[in-house]
């Protein structure tokens, strides 16, 4: 950028130069037009500004291991995309596992051994916190993007007992294997389990189609998970 033409008798056909007109400054194009300095400062503020938008979606899917070991998944997502890179999203949703019946271990209490109980599962719910990165992989108009995801998962497992608990009089002597002496106990209440893990994964999008596959390490009362998803997210 050089000074005014009127100081320096240069030409701006070359380049813009600043000039001081009524006042104010400016800047003097090669075709003679006159530019105000606070509008083209108004215009870089509007390309640095911070693109937000909303980002609502659900997902149906399937979990191996982990809390909710064999339960189908229902989740919803909302939260926000930053400049069409970051999102931050919160997700609530609910386990779906088939009615099935499983044996519990109930531990040893006031001189007798130990007990065993049917239950069953009866309600599942997840919540998360997440982070993504997204990275363009090309499309115009219907975009395909790469999504790489880490945040935390929570877990919690209803559990209800489907009958009375079987509990062995003899110390040490487990009534599922052993013909120990019994005495029936009225149904327990049986503690809800929970678990706060941390997830990593990867989204493939296609529009708004999405595939997804999250990671759970372990880290929280459950093993080591794999959760694969099918959905739709907007935004």
């Amino acid at each position: 950028m050089c000074a005014s033409p009127a100081i320096t008798g240069r030409s701006c056909r070359a380049r813009p130069c600043s000039i001081r007109t009524g006042g104010s400054w400016g800047f003097l194009t090669g075709w003679g037009a006159v530019v105000p300095a606070r509008a083209l400062l108004e215009a870089q503020r509007r390309e640095r500004s911070l693109s937000i938008l909303p980002l609502v979606g659900y997902r149906l899917g399937v979990q191996f291991g982990g809390l909710m070991d064999g339960s189908f998944i229902l989740d919803f997502d909302a939260g926000i995309t930053l400049d069409d890179r970051v999102t931050i999203l919160a997700r609530t949703g609910l386990g779906l596992v088939a009615p099935e019946q499983r044996l519990l271990l109930l531990p040893e209490r006031d001189g007798l051994g130990p007990a065993r109980v049917e239950y069953s599962d009866a309600l599942e719910l997840r919540a998360g916190l997440e982070a993504r990165y997204r990275f363009y992989l090309g499309g115009g108009s219907f975009p395909f993007y790469l999504d790489l995801a880490a945040g935390l998962a929570f877990e919690w497992r209803m559990r209800e007992a489907a009958g009375p608990a079987f509990r062995s009089t003899e110390p040490g002597c487990d009534p599922a294997v052993a013909g120990c002496p019994l005495r029936v106990d009225p149904a327990p209440d049986l503690a809800d389990r929970t678990s706060l893990d941390a997830s990593f994964g990867i989204d493939l999008r296609a529009g708004p189609i999405v595939l997804g596959y999250r990671f759970l390490p372990g880290f929280g009362a459950g093993d080591q998970g794999h959760v694969l998803t099918f959905g739709a997210s907007f935004f």
